[in-house]
């Protein structure tokens, strides 16, 4: 799976970024590449599909375990197909 997070430089979200790709290692062993992006961007992508995005979700952050969640769901149903 292919997972890339996209983060606003300027306001300086890459720690954000950086803890989020840390809990995706650790917990599910996926290497996650960063892209920098527009003022106020922090989007999750798997595999070029939107998994979670700071501003469809009212401009908040994902919560401790929400992306990885998301992710294992994910991964769950590729099994099935």
């Amino acid at each position: 799976m292919d997972i890339t997070i996209v983060y606003c430089r300027t306001c300086n979200y890459m720690p954000m970024a950086a803890a989020l790709a840390r809990e995706i290692k650790e917990t599910l062993g996926l290497a996650v590449k960063y892209e920098a992006g527009r003022s106020g961007i922090f989007d999750v992508t798997a595999d070029g599909e939107m998994v979670f995005s700071k501003r469809a979700e009212g401009d908040r952050f994902p919560k401790k375990g929400e992306v990885v969640a998301l992710l294992k769901s994910r991964m769950e149903k590729g099994k099935g197909q």
